[in-house]
């Protein structure tokens, strides 16, 4: 299992190193299976690396000078392109992108996971997880379908939720301990207050009983 990311430079590629690299690419994407991931686009880009490797050879052969069908074939299936231009070096900008998307993909199954781990805590602590729970869940749809940049935005969101929801707790649970505490500094005063307070009604509602 090729539990890693690995991005080949374009410099002084050849042939054998593009063919390398695709081999590499094909690796990562079958761990990527192994891991449960979906590969429709890394497969793709897989392919669209073949297709530049096919182009850099038949530009490798008709540059080269040599004669025979094979050559009269590759210029064929090159006419009208500027195949000066093409290079094993086309095949590099494929392969590091499969290299790219791997090391992205095993960030977020980390992020994802440390999601759910936090909303765990957040529920045992009565804090409301809602809202971060729905941006969860809309991360690991958009995860499956390899939306990778919309996965990361949504674990933003999901962990900027809880952030909140932990700090108006907070927030309440220090208001009510405050609260408290004036109530047990204060008992006496308050006391006091109540029970003028009750007279003053009470005088009030004599009154009111002996106006009538």
């Amino acid at each position: 299992v090729l539990l890693f990311s690995y991005t080949v430079h374009a410099e002084n590629v050849n042939r054998n190193i593009a063919v390398s690299d695709i081999a590499l690419a094909e690796a990562e994407m079958i761990d990527m299976v192994n891991l449960g991931l979906s590969v429709n686009q890394i497969n793709d880009t897989i392919l669209q690396a073949k297709q530049a490797l096919n182009r850099a050879d038949f530009a490798d052969l008709v540059n080269s000078g040599a004669t025979g069908e094979l050559v009269d074939k590759a210029k064929k299936t090159l006419e009208d392109l500027n195949y000066t231009g093409f290079t094993y070096e086309d095949v590099l900008v494929y392969t590091n992108i499969v290299h790219s998307r791997k090391k992205e993909a095993l960030v977020l199954i980390d992020s994802v996971r440390a999601l759910e781990l936090k909303i765990q805590d957040a529920k045992s602590q009565d804090i409301n997880i809602i809202a971060s729970e729905d941006y969860l869940n809309q991360a690991k749809k958009a995860f499956s379908q390899e939306r990778y940049q919309e996965t990361t935005d949504l674990i933003f969101k999901g962990n900027s939720e809880l952030d909140k929801e932990k700090s108006d707790l907070a927030k309440l649970n220090a208001l009510v301990k405050s609260s408290q505490n004036f109530v047990f500094k204060h008992w006496l005063q308050i006391l006091i207050i109540l029970l003028v307070l009750l007279i003053l009604i009470y005088i009030c509602f004599r009154i009111n009983k002996i106006m009538k």
